[in-house]
């Protein structure tokens, strides 16, 4: 299993808004992803987004990645859209086997 996690910096008081925004845009558009296996996002105490997948391998991750990158539009949709509720970019302090 192979664990990725991203995690947003929202805007002051934008947390639940671009939680929401995740939940509705993000998740569904990574659910149908081949390998993965869950795919949670949370608010945690310090308001900061936390995204947190899990995938059967860490080459599944990868195949995943490579086809957003072939959808520069949507990426750049995502980008856009994220954007107006972030102040810095999302860091990806971890992945690895679980």
């Amino acid at each position: 299993m192979y664990v990725r996690l991203s995690i947003l910096f929202p805007k002051d008081g934008m947390e639940q808004e671009l939680f929401d925004f995740f939940e509705r845009e993000i998740t569904p558009f990574i659910s149908s992803a081949e390998g993965l296996l869950s795919s949670e996002v949370v608010i945690s105490d310090s308001g900061k987004i936390v995204n947190r997948e899990k995938w059967s391998s860490e080459e599944d991750w990868e195949a995943h990645r490579d086809s957003l990158t072939n959808d520069s539009a949507k990426i750049a949709e995502f980008e856009s859209l994220i954007a107006t509720f972030v102040d810095e970019p999302a860091s990806v302090p971890s992945g690895g086997d679980a």
